[in-house]
């Protein structure tokens, strides 16, 4: 499962002069780590680093979080306001 919040330690702390010099090796690191990577420039975290699966994770959860938004307002609206097509319709 992907941490939603990880502590920022030297383990998973990179610069750009890294990535710039072992980029195969960080994608590996991120791929199999738990953990985001921290990517710094001039001593300041400019990027975070996750796999694709993560990363397709997040994504996922987060359109399950709209999806969940979008219901809750639909719930709040007049139903006998709204123009619902017919099963007819519907199938053309």
């Amino acid at each position: 499962m992907l941490h939603f919040y990880n502590m920022i330690t030297t383990k998973n702390t990179k610069t750009i002069s890294d990535m710039r010099l072992n980029a195969p090796q960080l994608l590996n690191q991120a791929a199999k780590s738990q953990e985001a990577l921290y990517i710094f420039y001039k001593s300041k975290p400019k990027a975070v680093l996750l796999s694709l699966s993560k990363y397709q994770y997040l994504l996922s959860i987060f359109e399950d979080y709209l999806d969940s938004q979008e219901a809750k307002e639909f719930e709040k609206k007049n139903k006998k306001k709204i123009n619902w097509l017919s099963e007819k319709e519907l199938l053309s």
